[in-house]
């Protein structure tokens, strides 16, 4: 549970026993939303001030996280009241703030792949130009490790819908053959593009086929798809895309926080198995790879607003897996400005919600 220090100025017992009471009922929310930041390193200020003059309740509460100190404050009449617009404001923020976190992570995950793929373009059409294939291959493979984590979450999704068998097929073997065909159309590669972008593009060409002509990958692959096995080292495992990982920023309901972690697993998974295969590709390489709507536009060959109407629609199903319920114009207005807020730069320490 978070610490919580309590503040009261002009207040009798009573009103300390009230507002502490109702407060406790509050609690859990917020600490369900909570439930990603180490215990020991979050803690809690509520201040209430009896303002007599004017015969309110101010109130603010304070919380600091490891990453940031998030404020919320309000005036209220009534002492209940002002607790729920409190810990509404309160709970905004920490889930505009979880949001922000995880776009922050992806951005820099995606510019450190930027960065080493800027670098190594200039080897690798080298490599290419004098005929270097075994130096193109041990150059790129450790570069494309992020890509073969998208191969192995669609792997995953079409070993349990039973579209290819258990093993039948890895992403080492995706990774090697997508690394052949990098090889063989590196010269014919769109010019403007990033080189990232250009290389999902190839990676979800390979993953197009998987699902349309499901075999194994031939032989002739093995020996590259053997050199990605080892360079992982065996520190990866089958993975799993976990709803945290895809809806940071939302709050979960009741009913789903009472689910095993297996049990929810097991639910996202035949959510994102439902899908079409191009509405997941874009939902997961705009939420978990970084990539923007227009550079999913061009892998896909499609037009922006195509991308964006099925990022929404799988955001949409995914939130109402969340809550058990359909979300509402309310839910919808607030997952946008959650979204908003993350595209904003995030230099300031402090985030204070402006007092009802």
């Amino acid at each position: 549970m978070t610490p919580i220090r309590w503040t009261f100025h002009d207040c009798d017992e009573l009103i300390k026993a009230e507002v502490e009471a109702y407060w406790n009922k509050k609690a859990p929310r917020l600490e369900r939303l909570l439930k990603t930041f180490p215990e020991g390193l979050r803690d809690l200020s509520v201040s209430v001030y009896h303002n007599r003059p004017r015969a309110v309740f101010d109130g603010r509460a304070v919380l600091e996280l490891p990453s940031r100190t998030l404020a919320a404050g309000a005036s209220e009449k009534d002492l209940r009241a002002l607790v729920d617009r409190l810990a509404d404001v309160l709970a905004t923020e920490i889930k505009r703030h979880r949001s922000r976190l995880r776009h922050d992570w992806v951005y820099r995950r995606k510019s450190r792949r930027r960065d080493e793929l800027t670098a190594a373009g200039p080897m690798l059409e080298q490599d290419r130009r004098e005929r270097r294939r075994e130096a193109f291959f041990e150059l790129l493979m450790p570069i494309l490790r992020p890509l073969k984590e998208h191969a192995r979450r669609e792997v995953r999704l079409l070993e349990k819908q039973g579209t290819i068998g258990r093993g039948e097929v890895t992403a080492a073997d995706i990774l090697s053959e997508a690394v052949l065909r990098a090889w063989e159309e590196f010269d014919q590669r769109p010019s403007g593009w990033h080189l990232d972008v250009w290389l999902m593009d190839v990676m979800d060409d390979c993953l197009d086929k998987l699902r349309s002509e499901p075999k194994r990958v031939p032989l002739s692959n093995r020996l590259l798809a053997e050199m990605a096995e080892e360079r992982d080292g065996g520190r990866w495992s089958a993975s799993a895309v976990t709803m945290e990982d895809l809806m940071p920023g939302e709050e979960s309901s009741l009913a789903w926080d009472d689910l095993g972690r297996a049990e929810q697993q097991d639910r996202v998974d035949r959510l994102l198995g439902t899908m079409p295969g191009r509405r997941r590709d874009a939902f997961t390489q705009f939420i978990l790879e970084g990539f923007d709507a227009a550079e999913i536009a061009m892998i896909q060959d499609r037009t922006e607003a195509e991308v964006k109407a099925d990022i929404e629609a799988a955001r949409q199903a995914l939130k109402e897996l969340l809550l058990g319920h359909a979300p509402s114009q309310a839910d919808g207005h607030e997952a946008a400005a959650a979204r908003d807020g993350a595209d904003e730069p995030s230099g300031r320490p402090v985030e204070a919600a402006a007092n009802g």
